[in-house]
């Protein structure tokens, strides 16, 4: 097993993340990456899971979610970051024994939020949904800070059923993003 220990956090802080050498060479040889860019890269999505619930518990109902986009771990929170929050941040990700900079935005709408909303829509278009041949999806996209509801594509597929339930979206405001088709969301969300 190999041990690595983050430089520039406290050993009662960052712990010690184990994984193999064999670990490590076939994530470099899957991504076509060094064996350094292949330890950090380990290091970083070991630690992602522990620095997700300890963020989400420090902001609570503030916490908008967090994701990695080309290798940025970015952290969203409702209202204008302080310092405070940012030394909060950089704290954390050294406990999580995350080596990146956590990139924070400002987002309009909290993961609590987007995820509630979620689920009162589900049970709407569940309904929406009976006897249509293709349906349409509902999904939090914490990466935009809204709720993304999917209609069928082509248009022509939406039922009337579905196309009163989606007439009624626009009463929710900026939180919903109404999208043709159903391509793939790359999100992250720690249970």
């Amino acid at each position: 097993m190999f041990g690595v220990l983050l430089f520039g956090a406290s050993a009662a802080t960052a712990g010690v993340l184990t994984f193999g050498q064999e670990e490590v060479e076939s994530l470099a040889n899957d991504r076509g990456i060094s064996l350094e860019a292949s330890r950090a890269q380990l290091i970083d999505e070991r630690g992602l899971d522990r620095l997700t619930v300890g963020l989400r518990a420090a902001f609570g109902d503030r916490f908008g979610g967090i994701w990695v986009d080309n290798g940025t771990i970015t952290m969203a929170l409702t209202g204008a970051p302080s310092d405070s929050d940012r030394r909060l941040v950089k704290t954390s990700a050294a406990a999580a024994s995350i080596a990146s900079v956590v990139r924070v935005v400002e987002h309009r709408y909290s993961e609590r939020e987007l995820v509630e909303l979620v689920g009162e829509l589900q049970r709407q278009v569940d309904l929406a949904n009976q006897g249509a041949g293709r349906p349409i999806e509902v999904e939090p996209d914490v990466t935009r800070g809204v709720v993304v509801v999917r209609r069928p594509k082509p248009e022509s597929l939406t039922t009337n059923r579905q196309q009163e339930w989606l007439e009624e979206l626009p009463k929710f405001g900026s939180i919903i993003s109404v999208s043709e088709g159903n391509p793939p969301l790359q999100l992250y969300s720690a249970k």
